[in-house]
């Protein structure tokens, strides 16, 4: 049996990466397509998401091993490598972490105690958000959409299996 952090943040990896992997073909003008209720563009979001798990990697007390997307959209191999550094480093923390609790400062100088499993939560929650609204603006731009969810990635995992016998 695997660990639920794997799969959490293997999940979202493999979601992320077949997002990238589908925005890669758009043209210019549709990656800054954007849709009622999205956060942004197409190219915003990716970075904006990304760049987020980064900030976690940093609230949970390690330095994001991959591009610093602080800057901007990096360019697609920057991108993937980010989405795939994110993830193992989110999982090296969260082994180191989980159990404890993590100050965060903010912009303004606030501080809070936040329970390093929150940090999990957001980050799995905000990445589905945010490729939900991808997928809303390459539907409206008539583009083919992944499929993304848990039983995609099961399946391309070899974690779902037919057993013999059944109807």
């Amino acid at each position: 049996m695997t660990n639920v952090v794997d799969d959490l943040i293997g999940q979202n990896e493999w979601a992320n990466l077949r997002i990238i992997e589908a925005c890669r073909a758009l043209a210019d003008e549709q990656l800054d397509a954007t849709a009622v209720g999205a956060y942004g563009s197409v190219r915003t979001t990716l970075v904006h998401m990304l760049g987020a798990e980064q900030q976690y990697i940093r609230d949970l007390g390690g330095r994001p091993t991959g591009p610093d997307l602080r800057r901007g959209f990096p360019g697609w191999v920057a991108l993937e490598a980010a989405a795939r550094l994110n993830a193992s480093d989110l999982v090296h923390r969260l082994r180191l972490t989980l159990d404890t609790t993590v100050t965060k400062t903010f912009e303004d100088d606030t501080r809070e105690e936040i329970e390093a499993g929150v940090l999990l939560v957001q980050a799995i929650n905000h990445g589905a958000e945010h490729r939900s609204q991808i997928c809303t603006i390459l539907t409206t731009l008539g583009a083919t959409t992944p499929e993304i969810d848990g039983w995609a990635w099961a399946e391309a995992e070899g974690r779902i299996r037919v057993v013999e016998g059944s109807a």
